[in-house]
């Protein structure tokens, strides 16, 4: 396992003025995220765990989802609810 260092989005939340990141870096982590979550359903993996505190942001405020203990692979074509 890889060592990930950052601070979760909780975590940095609770540090910005009136708890808001920017507009352009809430789109930047929103769009990052989309993107990683279009690619783990590609691969038929649902993470079913994504909270605040599962996204940690590195140092170039990059979200990375952390915490797959309850994601679970998804048989091609089943419908989920």
């Amino acid at each position: 396992m890889e060592y990930l260092p950052g601070i979760s989005l909780s975590h940095s939340l609770k540090h910005q003025p009136s708890q808001r990141f920017p507009e352009e870096q809430c789109r930047n982590i929103i769009h990052q995220l989309a993107a990683a979550l279009q690619y783990l359903h590609h691969k038929q993996i649902a993470h079913r765990d994504i909270k605040l505190e599962n996204i940690i942001l590195n140092d170039q405020l990059a979200p990375k989802l952390i915490d797959f203990g309850f994601s679970t692979c998804i048989e091609p074509h089943t419908k989920v609810i």
